[in-house]
Parts: C-alpha cells; sequence; structure tokens
C-alpha cells in the first residue's frame, strides 16, 4: 500500500536496498532466526487472515478500525463494507470529507531473552506489517458488534452487513464467553488479532534482514463510539495484550504510531505535507482549576487550508490525537509517556527529527529520523522524551540539551511551517509480561473544533518560522480548548470523577472551586465507562379520541433524579419528538418544555459574582401547584393508516452546565399499542 504522494522513493532506490541487504542475509545470526521459529502455546494456522475494517458512525467522529492493529483507513483505501464505498479514515465533523488520519499503528517492544523486538501493525515506511487475525469463521477472525441501544433503535443490525452481532442472546456461545455480552457504548467493534504469524504473507524486515521474530501477544481490541454531545467527538479503545508465548516479555513498552495527512479528500497527495504536531500536557479546562493534566499528542494542519483567506468547507481548522487513559501505573505522569516525532522522507537532507544530546542515536539509513528495524523502533519509543512542537524546530533548543536544528535552516524552516510529520505516543516500562498474563490499557482518540479561529492567523509564522516573536504569536491564536475538553471528557467517561464504582469508600482526587464547592477531577480507578446520565424516562399514558392523541406523562421520577456527575437535581425539562419509522434519524421535534430557573448575581469588593440556581424541586412545585401532577401534550392528529411512534425526552444541566439530553438513550419503557394503525412509544433510544 503506497502514498500518492512525493514521499514515495522510486523503485530503483526501493530496488537496490532490497539487493543490498538480500546480499548480507546469510550474516544474519542463528539467534535471530530461532527467536522466529520460537513456538507458541496458541500457535498460529498459516491460513490467509481475514481482514476486516468496520467503521463507527454514530457519533460527530466517523473513524475505521480494522483487526489488525491499524487504525483508519489509509484514507480510503480500504472499502466500507456497508457502503462498499471507500472508508473514511477519521472523519470529523461527520460527513465533512475532512480526514485527520492517515493510519495510527500499534507497536509493541519488548526484550525477550535478551532480544530486542518490536511488532508493529505498520511500520509507516516500508508497510510492514506484523499483526493479522485468524481466518474467516473463526471467532477471533471476525469484528463483533455489540450496542446499549435497543435492536430496533441500532441501525447496524442487519445481519447481512454485520453478521457478527453480540446480544442477550449470545449468552452461552462462543462469542458471548469470550468477549460478554454486555454491551458498553451505543457501538462497540470486537477485534482479536496477534503477531504471531510467520507465514508468507507476513514480509521479511528489510533492515533486520530476517523474517518477523514475533513477541506471543494476542490482542484483543474493543472500540467503543456515544453519540452524546459530551462523547461524540471521541472513541475509547480498550486493549488487552496476553502473553501467549512461552518466554517471559520484559520492559515492555507500547506504542501508537500516527501519519495523520491532515486534509479535505479533495486536496489529495498535497494534504500531507503542511501537518504539525505536538504535546499538550495540562490545560485550564474548569473555571477556578489552574489547569488539569491531559497529556495528549495532537496533529493539525498548520494553517487550516484557508481558500482564498476565508474558511471554507474544505478547511481544516480542527485537530486530533491520542491520549491514555488506563495503564497499571499508580498515576500517568511525564515519566512513563514518551512523545517522539519526526519526518519521513527519501530525501536524506529531510529525514529528521529530534533528539536530546544524551539520547543521540543514528538510525540504519544514517538519518536522524525514520526509525527502521526493531532495535531502532524501540529506542523511538522507550527513549523517554518529550519532543519539542513542530512548529519551533527552526530555533535552537540545544541550551535545554537537544541536538542542534536540521541544517542548512532552509531545511528546518521547512519542516517548522508545516510537513509530512509522523510521530509516536507512548507508555511505559512495564517490568514483565509472563506467560499466560495479560496486559490492559484504555487510550482515547480524540478530536477538536475551531484550532484555527482566523483565516490569517498563520500567515506571517509560515513566512518566518526562525522568528520565535512570530512562533510565539502563532502558538497564541491557537485554540486548544474544545480539543482539551474532548480530551479531558475522554478520561472522565472512562472513570467518573467522584464516583466510588467499586464501593469502597474511595472517590479520588478532587479540588475546590473559588466559591469553595469540591469539584471532583479524576475517577477511583475503576472503569465506569459512561458519561452523566440524562434524566429517566417519565412513565407515560394516552388518551385517544378520533384524529387526536393526548400523550400524558407523569413528572415525579423524571424531575427528582440527581445528576450522578454534579449531585444536584438539576432537571431542566421536556422535549416531545415524533417518527413515522422509529428510525434514529427519523425523529423530529414537536415540543420542548424548558424549566424557567435563573442566575443572580450579586456585588461584593466591586466584583460581580453569579450563582446558578438549582432548579425547584419536584416536591416543592408540588406544594406551590397540589392540582398538578401531570403534563399534558395534544401534538398532531396520527396519519392513519401509518404508525406513528411518539418519544418524551427529559434532561438537564449536566455537568460543566452543558445541557445533556436523553434523547435516544434506552431507559426502560417499551411499546403501547392503542388501536391497528398507530403504536405509541414511552421507549427513549
Amino acid at each position: 500500500m503506497e502514498k500518492a504522494r512525493s514521499k514515495i522513493g522510486s523503485l530503483l532506490l526501493v530496488v537496490a536496498l532490497l539487493l543490498l541487504v538480500w546480499g548480507q542475509f546469510q550474516a544474519v545470526s542463528g539467534r535471530s532466526n530461532d527467536k522466529a521459529e520460537r513456538p507458541f502455546r496458541l500457535q498460529k494456522v498459516t491460513a490467509t487472515p481475514n481482514l476486516v475494517n468496520y467503521t463507527h458512525r454514530i457519533s460527530n467522529l466517523w473513524f475505521t478500525i480494522q483487526n489488525n492493529g491499524i487504525l483508519g483507513s489509509f484514507m480510503g483505501e480500504e472499502i466500507d463494507p456497508e457502503t462498499l464505498e471507500a472508508a473514511p479514515s477519521c472523519e470529523f465533523p461527520a460527513g465533512s470529507n475532512i480526514e485527520y488520519l492517515f493510519e495510527c499503528a500499534l507497536w509493541i517492544g519488548a526484550i525477550v531473552d535478551g532480544d530486542t523486538l518490536v511488532s508493529c501493525a505498520t511500520d509507516g515506511w516500508w508497510d510492514t506489517r506484523e499483526m493479522y487475525p485468524d481466518e474467516a469463521g473463526a471467532i477471533t477472525g471476525e469484528i463483533w458488534l455489540r450496542s446499549t441501544r435497543p435492536a430496533g433503535a441500532y441501525p447496524r443490525n442487519r445481519t447481512d452487513i454485520y453478521p457478527n452481532q453480540i446480544d442477550s442472546s449470545s449468552a452461552g456461545s462462543p462469542q458471548g464467553d469470550k468477549f460478554g455480552i454486555e454491551a458498553i457504548s451505543e457501538e462497540d467493534f470486537i477485534a482479536t488479532y496477534t503477531d504471531t504469524h510467520t507465514a508468507s504473507f507476513v514480509e521479511i524486515d528489510p533492515i533486520d534482514q530476517r523474517i518477523h521474530a514475533p513477541l506471543g501477544v494476542e490482542i484483543v481490541q474493543k472500540s467503543y463510539s456515544w453519540s452524546y454531545e459530551y462523547a461524540e467527538d471521541f472513541l475509547l479503545l480498550d486493549f488487552e495484550f496476553t502473553n501467549i508465548g512461552n518466554e517471559e516479555l520484559e520492559e515492555v513498552w507500547l506504542a501508537f504510531h500516527v501519519d495523520a495527512d491532515v486534509a479535505h479528500n479533495s486536496a489529495g497527495s498535497p494534504g500531507a505535507q503542511d501537518d504539525m504536531t505536538g504535546f499538550l500536557q495540562r490545560y485550564p479546562t474548569i473555571e477556578g482549576i489552574d489547569s488539569l493534566r491531559i497529556f495528549t499528542a495532537y496533529v493539525a494542519d498548520v494553517d487550516g487550508d484557508p481558500t482564498g483567506g476565508v474558511w471554507d468547507y474544505e478547511s481544516c481548522r480542527g485537530l486530533s490525537g491520542v491520549r491514555v487513559v488506563r495503564c497499571p501505573f499508580d498515576s500517568i505522569t511525564a515519566e512513563t509517556i514518551g512523545f517522539n516525532w519526526w519526518i519521513s522522507n527519501v530525501n536524506a537532507a529531510f529525514d529528521w527529527g529530534p533528539q536530546l544530546v544524551v539520547n543521540q542515536r543514528v538510525y540504519n539509513d544514517g538519518n536522524l529520523g525514520t526509525p527502521t528495524g526493531d532495535a531502532s523502533r524501540y529506542y523511538a519509543i522507550s527513549n523517554g522524551e518529550f519532543d519539542y512542537d513542530q512548529v519551533t524546530c527552526a530555533l535552537n533548543h540545544q541550551s535545554e540539551g537537544w541536538l542542534p536544528p536540521l541544517s542548512p535552516a532552509g531545511n528546518a524552516k521547512d519542516l517548522a511551517n508545516g510537513y509530512d510529520t509522523r510521530y509516536t505516543y507512548s507508555f511505559g516500562p512495564f517490568e514483565k509480561i509472563s506467560p499466560g498474563d495479560s496486559l490492559v490499557v484504555t487510550v482515547g482518540y480524540i478530536c477538536g473544533a475551531d484550532f484555527h479561529v482566523r483565516p490569517d492567523d498563520a500567515n506571517a509564522f509560515i513566512e518566518a518560522p526562525d522568528d520565535e516573536a512570530l512562533v510565539n504569536d502563532y502558538y497564541s491564536r491557537l485554540e486548544f480548548a474544545d480539543f482539551a475538553i474532548n480530551a479531558t471528557w475522554a478520561e472522565w467517561v472512562y472513570d467518573n470523577p467522584g464516583v466510588d464504582t467499586d464501593g469502597d469508600g474511595y472517590r479520588d482526587e478532587h479540588v475546590l472551586s473559588p466559591e469553595g464547592d469540591t469539584v471532583w477531577i479524576k475517577g477511583d480507578g475503576v472503569p465506569d465507562f459512561a458519561g452523566p446520565p440524562p434524566p429517566p424516562s417519565p412513565q407515560l399514558t394516552f388518551r385517544v379520541s378520533p384524529g387526536v392523541v393526548t400523550i400524558i406523562w407523569n413528572s415525579l421520577e423524571s424531575e427528582n433524579e440527581k445528576d450522578t456527575f454534579s449531585g444536584l437535581n438539576d432537571f431542566e425539562g421536556y422535549k416531545m419528538y415524533w417518527s413515522k419509522t422509529g428510525r434514529l434519524d427519523d425523529y423530529d421535534l414537536l415540543a420542548a418544555y424548558d424549566y424557567i430557573d435563573y442566575d443572580s448575581i450579586y456585588h461584593e469588593s466591586g466584583r460581580l459574582k453569579k450563582w446558578k440556581k438549582a432548579p425547584v424541586r419536584y416536591q416543592d412545585l408540588m406544594q406551590k401547584h397540589p392540582d398538578i401532577d401531570f403534563y399534558k401534550f395534544p401534538p398532531y392528529a396520527p396519519m392513519s393508516p401509518y404508525d406513528t411512534l411518539y418519544t418524551p425526552h427529559s434532561y438537564n444541566r449536566g455537568f460543566g452546565d452543558t445541557e445533556l439530553d436523553s434523547a435516544f438513550l434506552q431507559s426502560g419503557g417499551g411499546e403501547l399499542i392503542v388501536d391497528s394503525t398507530t403504536i405509541y412509544i414511552d421507549e427513549i433510544f
């Protein structure tokens, strides 16, 4: 698989290098070959792997996953089995044709009996691939689907396209026993693959000059996607790594190798040539808190691609990135995470990346950029570096311990103002994974909007990226807020802040707001995989007369429920939808009932201060209006003979004063058939 862009070398160059390594092939040590033939307790067959890709489409982020350790579709080179068209890779916002990912590949490095080995889903340069699923028909050769939505409300329950569904009927089945039948998100994709294939379809490494030497690892990958406002811009990916070999895996490092190529699909190959990458350790996401630790790598188009000095539908104003939210450390810190970026290029003058003087390493091709071969890749993911941001690479960082900028200066400026960049986000080391043991990590793949604010913000910087004042001015014009908030929510959905999930009395880290309120910013370390829930669905009854349906619901349960994130009774209102088909994309809003509440302002020492008043309690409403205990809504007359579905939809203020709807959340209820032509439904999808 190749990119149609200038960085791909000529055929003559590739052939020459292959001839060189083949001429030296006999010199490879017998030890390396012995490693390649190492037996595994779960030996993989040599049948053709069943390579499959599915695309998450339930949220504002359309994201393709594969069952070989690769995230993304190589910008449409994979075909979506649902649409039979090019699969989106990381399309944000959904439907925009703006891509933020070419590929993201899993790398696993370890020391095995003294040998330094790295298994990579793809190396990102030679396209060496070392992770594969089983054959078609095997449980571990398919991608499985689960959903928290009821079957009638999940648009992907077509078994002709997605035959591998897991639901309550899967109890006791092999797939149900292996993966569990309880869904985590509105759209779970589950894939299994290993690095133990050594058949003819696994390429010989052109640098190490040997067939693939496996670590002996099975990976179960579960990706989760939600449509809710607070979670619609990211996915969570759960990875369980199991040592299925017979030897200890020592000093284990895990990494995600990202090649983004941010561009609108119409941009073609030039879209890869103006990426910029960096790392965001902290961001002030909550009023009154100096900053939150988010440890998130990011990549973006350097100027957002305005057209004629204005934003248009092809402009790439957002950014995407990776953060780890769970790994088996007491805490995630700068000491357990690494961030390294480089430029891969057939022109040696541009194949370069930052390195600390104490870590200086010239790679196999004589450059400081692309790590090739297992030893170099292991170094790249385990060196503990946090590379400085790409847009500063034309500045001199030697006083901070880094090697000088790329020379000549013109080349450094070319890289600083956007280039075809890769980065690795790595975490470790994990001291040991013994045979039969497993390691579980969870990461978020996150997008954010409005990173670029004005179309001309990057102009001066692009012309002079070696001017420190212009670099700082460029930074000051970038807006990380949406991205940082989404990165924070990715962690909070994984582990709800202040929620004692396992009931041991521990709720973890909190701070005090300026008003003295407790603000929880970390969870208890036990996964929740849930966000702030909406109020429960109200109980419905109906009154039917010719041409008219009156929908009646009781307010007690909806309005008296506490928000589990804020701890408040913060009910805000109802919305009423109807549909002719019951499909999620076919509900129209008929009416909305918003609880009227106000903010109060008072003056203190010359300052204005704002109180956020919680909604009145149900009991208080009943005392003031004892004769009112139901809401009545007469909608449009049902259009016989068509079935009409109604769904009430309660919502609250949500955490951080964000309105969260309960639309399309399963919260009990069912179907109520009133007559032979009309269906009324009180189940919230």
